[in-house]
């Protein structure tokens, strides 16, 4: 119920990045790749040359600050209860490691979406959310953790420039 509303309130205030796929409706692999191959393609009837950059965050789920995911969901308008009840979700979680017969200390966890929830995946798109709001120089796609950058542009020598200056 939690899920739907957020998703809900977000589709409803034009939240979403328009090239954001996963775990959105409508909005699967096929459409993702659709998306770049018509990029490639135009880039290609416009005599251009392409480039892509694809990058994959390693344990991107569980480098999520909870600190910093509150705050943006307090930006994109949720607050008051709302806001508390996702801080009581969030807070309070604490882990530990097995290995063989050893068991460690349990320590409390401050970042990290909850693996396996159902609002662990729409937390994490509202984490990297605005990363399409950077201004990169070409396209960037984003699909759940992987990072797509296309880069067009009919003197190939500018491409590495182009794709270096938005990864700095």
């Amino acid at each position: 119920m939690v899920k739907d509303r957020l998703y809900k309130f977000l589709e409803q205030n034009k939240f979403f990045y328009d090239f954001q796929y996963a775990f959105r409706k409508g909005a699967g692999v096929e459409t993702a790749v659709f998306d770049l191959v018509v990029h490639l393609q135009q880039a290609q009837d416009n005599g251009s040359c392409a480039m892509g950059l694809f990058i994959d965050l390693k344990k991107a789920f569980d480098t999520v600050p909870h600190e910093l995911l509150l705050l943006k969901l307090e930006c994109y308008g949720v607050r008051g209860v709302a806001l508390s009840w996702f801080r009581s979700y969030l807070s309070g979680r604490k882990q530990c490691i097995r290995e063989n017969n050893a068991v460690s200390v349990f320590l409390e966890i401050n970042c990290g979406v909850p693996q396996g929830s159902i609002l662990g995946p729409l937390l994490f798109i509202i984490y990297i959310s605005d990363l399409g709001n950077v201004g990169f120089q070409w396209r960037l796609i984003l699909y759940a953790d992987d990072t797509n950058f296309l880069y067009c542009d009919r003197n190939a020598e500018e491409l590495l420039p182009m794709a270096q200056a938005d990864l700095n």
